[in-house]
């Protein structure tokens, strides 16, 4: 039991750190965009 919740954890933590990456690069590409339609404006 003890080790199945270790594990249950050890995939949680998992699942926010790649959750978090996947903002961080959601966040870069959206600013990469921002900035390349910046440039494009008159």
């Amino acid at each position: 039991m003890h080790k199945y919740l270790l594990v249950c954890c050890r995939i949680g933590s998992l699942e926010i750190s790649a959750v978090v990456d996947l903002k961080q690069e959601a966040k870069r590409i959206f600013m990469s965009v921002q900035r390349k339609y910046q440039h494009d404006l008159p």
